[in-house]
């Protein structure tokens, strides 16, 4: 009868102590991982349309310091050049609050995520986090004339939702300028859980008469059903021969 007994009672204190060790593991866990401010750490940007190639957006994280001790913020990291953080150093007594602005800037049409860091005084750290999704406005760009090759323009396309090759691009001139496309090639495939767009590119060839073409010309260039551009262009001196996009400012 003693031995059972004794079997139960070593059984016992064996699930205690495991007990005891994974309490008082996670509760060192709780307390290391609690931030020393409290409130939102996460924004989610959602999409940030891009003009002329760059959008930005800001989001202001309001934290407030619910301890005991007052909080000191030495320095601000952020983790890339995309995220400009409006702080340096802070102090932030028991009960108050401050406010962080974070701005996120995005050239690429793609989702971007970023984080900033507070270091504290006393070594420990609170993470910020801000996500966004770049997308152009319109899909559909130009780039200057390529040095060297007189008379050709690149053309880019975005498109969001697919890898198949897109229309052919569409081209309206004015008296005195012709313009050929040549045809779509495909520089980057779509990446759907970065949403990032496939991206295409593709030559517009002209010919010109420089005694026809006026000073305000411009081509209009779409891909159906429903994106389109003006991209004014400007003759250089009849000795050079060429023409050139100018992008707007």
């Amino acid at each position: 009868m003693n031995q059972p007994r004794r079997h139960h009672r070593a059984l016992l204190i064996v699930l205690l102590v495991i007990v005891v060790f994974v309490g008082s593991g996670l509760t060192f866990v709780y307390f290391m991982s609690r931030n020393p401010l409290a409130g939102e750490c996460k924004h989610d940007f959602g999409i940030i349309t891009l003009i002329d190639g760059r959008g930005m957006k800001e989001h202001v994280f309001h934290l407030t310091n619910r301890g005991k001790e007052t909080v000191v913020i030495e320095k601000v990291k952020s983790s890339c050049g995309c995220t400009a953080v409006d702080l340096a150093s802070a102090v932030i007594p028991p009960g108050n609050s401050i406010d962080i602005p974070v701005e996120l800037s995005l050239t690429v049409s793609a989702r971007k995520r970023a984080q900033v860091t507070l270091i504290f005084k006393d070594k420990g750290i609170q993470i910020l986090r801000v996500v966004g999704i770049g997308k152009r406005e319109p899909p559909l760009f130009y780039l200057n004339s390529w040095p060297g090759i007189p008379n050709t323009m690149t053309v880019m396309l975005e498109v969001a939702d697919s890898n198949d090759p897109p229309p052919t691009l569409q081209i309206v001139t004015p008296d005195g300028l012709n313009a050929v496309f040549t045809e779509w090639y495909q520089v980057k495939k779509r990446k759907r859980g970065q949403k990032m767009p496939a991206i295409w590119r593709g030559q517009v060839k002209f010919t010109v008469l420089y005694e026809d073409l006026p000073e305000d010309a411009f081509l209009l260039l779409s891909v159906p059903p429903d994106i389109s551009i003006a991209v004014p262009v400007k003759p250089d001196p009849p000795d050079r021969g060429s023409v050139r996009g100018m992008q707007g400012d």
